[in-house]
């Protein structure tokens, strides 16, 4: 099955492959940086969003779980002790503790005191032109929360919104109508060899009586006949985590939208955009 896969993939990028000059020449694929720039910093923290910016990225991840005190606080996991080595549930604990946990030394001792930063922290780093993905880790109460945040943020038009649930989707579309939705999903595996399998159509209509204005997908799985189905919807389509050069490409020339990698100064690179200089990201 893995083998099959393998052939697939190939297939679809050769006949695919003819049409990407055209594309690429007018429109780029987004670089999404996944957690920040995560490849060189400590994820999820205002050292590694800044770097993803200074590299030139059009998009920063993120994730935001909900404080005991009702804070959005950017981690990951529904826990502290992966990156911060202290044991904290997040959503039973204050923010003014969580946000004084050391989140960078695991990283390198360069890192050492960067902390576990608030969401509008991060807001407060967004350059015009960019945008900040945010996953909502927790449940669709969190949207309510993240909307009082947008109100008070001057980048609230550059933020776009994903999820794994389907009630946060719901509920975003109901309480932040002009925020785009992304739905994410994984990827479905053949049961006796754990290949995976062609992402199924059904996630397109599910995604879009949610609300959502697209998916954001794990690359394994992409066909041209499934990207083919999401632009007939009408709908966006980005896929994450991408950090080998040819698969990559793969995504590219199935002509995705974005896509989201730990390292985003290599991916850009690799599409001939080189990090750019202080001189001109001060343009």
């Amino acid at each position: 099955m893995y083998k099959s896969m393998q052939l697939l993939i190939g297939c679809v990028t050769a006949v695919v492959i003819f049409s990407v000059t055209a594309w690429g020449k007018g429109s780029e694929m987004m670089i999404i940086a996944h957690r920040g720039a995560s490849r060189e910093c400590p994820e999820n923290t205002l050292a590694a969003v800044k770097r993803a910016w200074e590299i030139g990225a059009d998009a920063v991840e993120i994730d935001v779980h909900l404080s005991a005190d009702r804070k959005l606080v950017v981690i990951h996991d529904s826990t502290t002790s992966r990156t911060t080595g202290r044991d904290y549930v997040v959503s039973e604990t204050l923010s003014s503790v969580l946000c004084s946990l050391d989140a960078g030394a695991w990283k390198g001792a360069s890192f050492r005191g960067e902390k576990v930063p608030l969401l509008e922290e991060v807001l407060a780093t967004v350059p015009k032109g960019k945008t900040l993905f945010v996953e909502i880790k927790s449940s669709p109460e969190t949207v309510g929360v993240l909307k009082k945040v947008l109100e008070r943020s001057k980048a609230a038009s550059q933020v776009v919104l994903i999820s794994f649930d389907l009630k946060v989707i719901e509920a975003a579309s109901r309480e932040l109508p002009n925020i785009r939705r992304y739905w994410l999903r994984g990827t479905l595996k053949d049961e006796a060899t754990s290949a995976p399998l062609p992402h199924p159509a059904t996630w397109i209509s599910m995604a879009k009586a949610a609300g959502a204005h697209g998916l954001d997908l794990h690359h394994a799985g992409m066909t041209a006949d499934f990207v083919k189905a999401v632009r007939e919807a009408g709908m966006e389509l980005y896929v994450w985590t991408v950090n080998d050069p040819e698969i990559a490409k793969q995504m590219h020339a199935l002509q995705c939208d974005g896509l989201t990698t730990d390292d985003p100064r290599a991916m850009l690179k690799l599409f001939g955009r080189a990090p750019k200089t202080v001189e001109e990201r001060q343009r």
